[in-house]
């Protein structure tokens, strides 16, 4: 996510995770900013642990329509075929914002990454003890 102004993340929540009656597959969401790359896990992780503020940032959407066959769903409702196209069924959302603050973007500590001449030599120096890595 490029954040473009305040209140970004929040906009994009409201977008992303479904409210009321319409249905969604995911049921955890986490938003990184725009140097993330979002297929890559340890960089998602990344950006959660180092940007994540807990209070601020982990938000639970009640309410959220799930289809009947839900593993959520407890095993009472999901198994009981009286219900079966008759009940809506609901449950929860997370959503954790690890996008850094948009108030201090720009104060935000930079990323330190060595260069690739320095973890190369790293590298070579050290190589016995990062076989196999």
């Amino acid at each position: 996510l490029k954040q473009m102004y305040a209140g970004h993340v929040d906009d994009v929540i409201r977008v992303l995770v479904p409210g009321g009656d319409q249905y969604s597959g995911n049921h955890i969401w986490i938003l990184v900013d725009d140097d993330i790359d979002i297929t890559n896990t340890e960089e998602v992780l990344w950006a959660v642990a180092t940007r994540c503020i807990p209070e601020h940032a982990v938000k639970v959407i009640a309410g959220t329509a799930v289809w009947q066959l839900d593993p959520r769903i407890s095993p009472e409702d999901r198994s009981s075929p009286d219900k079966a196209g008759r009940k809506r069924y609901s449950a929860h959302n997370l959503v954790i914002n690890a996008c850094r603050p948009y108030e201090w973007l720009n104060d935000f500590p930079p990323v330190a990454v060595n260069s690739p001449e320095l973890r190369q030599r790293i590298s070579t120096k050290w190589k016995d003890l990062f076989e196999g890595i």
